[in-house]
């Protein structure tokens, strides 16, 4: 919003002449995805499922919706967790649990990550975040309709297709390329007129960029890595596979930009469980490289207008690693009264 003010010199009683000031306010852009039999948030920065736009408790403030138009959810939110020493030993971390700060006070905003790639620290404006708060959302069937007429007189591809993230801005400093897509005429260049498309896994896609470059990382307090992470949640619609139906892929892209070498580098995903009326147990299965979340018994009690129960037989819900193996896995609990523990972590 723009807002015209006034300053008072408090010495002379004078006051200066009308002045515009430009305030910036701009929430995390999200999606509702649902491209099989779940129905989940995807927002521009990697904090996944969780409305980051509202207070810790109001409703809806998650989805991850199983099955999708059910009202009842599995995950409250989950995020990258990234690690390393440089060669001082000194650790560069960024984490976020909540972004919203520490219980109860959840006004209190904090967080490491931000929309957009990494570019020069002049472009760090607040204008930056404003035009790079965005989420990127295609289809199968948008490639293939734009592979098959891209030849055709008079065809301009969709906005889907022309708008796809692919070519960066490199006089500002960002990489090149983006996003990634098949270059057909060889140009080194998105060129969607000329037949180039996005490059995308499953039925339906959605891709988001982020940094931790841009400011203080006030959620892990840690020194920045200077990392650019490109991710793309996607899934197939396929109802006769439970499995695959009921699977959201989401991969991460993690790009050191910085010109500091990085050693000990741990990457790892935070994951906030909370099948229905969130009263679960957790383990891991290290021969399927998974960890999960179970009720604690066979009836998921409804505690809670914010978190609809199941009832009978509630599911479980795992997370899977499915490129890279898990060498570690802790979880820690949130004690009543809240401040108990977070104030202490």
């Amino acid at each position: 919003g723009k807002v015209y003010y006034m300053i008072k010199d408090l010495t002379t009683g004078l006051w200066s002449e009308e002045a515009m000031v430009t305030i910036y306010l701009t929430r995390v852009r999200h999606r509702i995805f649902n491209p099989n039999g779940l129905r989940v948030r995807i927002n521009a920065v990697g904090n996944q499922f969780m409305a980051l736009d509202t207070f810790q408790f109001e409703a809806p403030n998650h989805f991850f919706e199983a099955p999708a138009y059910s009202g009842k959810n599995t995950i409250y939110n989950s995020s990258l967790w990234i690690a390393g020493r440089d060669v001082d030993g000194h650790i560069h971390s960024a984490c976020e649990r909540m972004r919203k700060g520490k219980l109860p006070f959840a006004s209190q905003v904090a967080w490491d990550f931000w929309t957009g790639p990494v570019m020069n620290h002049e472009e760090y404006t607040p204008q930056y975040l404003v035009d790079h708060n965005r989420l990127w959302y295609i289809t199968r069937e948008d490639i293939l309709y734009h592979i098959q007429h891209s030849q055709d007189p008079g065809y301009y591809p969709g906005a889907r297709i022309r708008n796809w993230p692919a070519n960066g801005y490199p006089a500002l400093g960002s990489a090149s390329v983006l996003a990634p897509f098949h270059d057909v005429n060889q140009n080194n260049a998105y060129d969607p007129v000329n037949g180039d498309f996005p490059a995308i896994k499953g039925d339906e896609a959605v891709y988001f960029i982020f940094n931790d470059e841009y400011g203080e990382h006030k959620e892990s307090r840690g020194r920045k890595l200077g990392i650019e992470v490109q991710g793309m949640a996607y899934g197939f619609s396929c109802e006769d596979d439970s499995a695959f139906h009921n699977t959201l892929f989401v991969r991460y892209n993690v790009i050191n930009r910085s010109d500091t070498i990085y050693h000990s580098v741990y990457i790892g995903n935070y994951t906030h469980f909370a099948i229905g009326t969130p009263d679960d147990y957790l383990a891991c299965d290290t021969l399927l490289n998974a960890f999960y979340a179970y009720n604690q018994d066979g009836y998921d009690d409804s505690t809670s207008l914010f978190y609809p129960s199941y009832g009978e037989h509630p599911p479980a819900q795992a997370v899977v690693l499915l490129n890279r193996p898990m060498d570690h896995f802790m979880c820690f609990h949130y004690a009543y009264p809240f401040v108990d523990t977070l104030f202490n972590w």
